[in-house]
């Protein structure tokens, strides 16, 4: 729906000139701007941090499991023996799982800071 139109051939003379000269410095050259898109090396690192970060979870999950048959106090006489060696096994399935645990946490969260960090740089490169 148009308004107002007007021919620039109905306008003065004076006018024509102005319309007409103002128009070429009006146009402007249109500029593709690139979506924000995560490619190259940033990419490749998002995947990795998503896997070291998923044995991360994995191995908590796997922790709290076993320390959820650990029993905090055991009463035990000479026939129930098995019990105890049961429980030794389990307590030290829990401390070879903390060495894991803490490799795999600072890795996931040193992975995600370099990430953000050249996530910025790019940013901040393009601005």
């Amino acid at each position: 729906m148009v308004l107002y139109s007007r021919k620039i051939s109905d306008l003065p003379l004076v006018c024509r000139f102005a319309i007409t000269a103002n128009t070429a410095v009006r146009i402007q050259r249109e500029v593709t701007m690139e979506a924000p898109t995560l490619a190259g090396p940033i990419l490749y690192l998002l995947f990795a941090w998503g896997a070291i970060t998923a044995i991360f979870i994995g191995l908590l999950i796997w922790r709290s499991l076993l320390t959820s048959h650990e029993d905090d106090q055991i009463f035990l006489d000479a026939a129930q023996e098995h019990m105890a060696r049961e429980q030794r096994e389990l307590v030290a399935k829990i401390g070879s799982l903390s060495r894991p645990i803490k490799t795999s946490g600072i890795a996931a969260v040193a992975l995600l800071l370099v990430i953000v960090g050249m996530y910025l740089y790019e940013g901040l490169k393009s601005f």
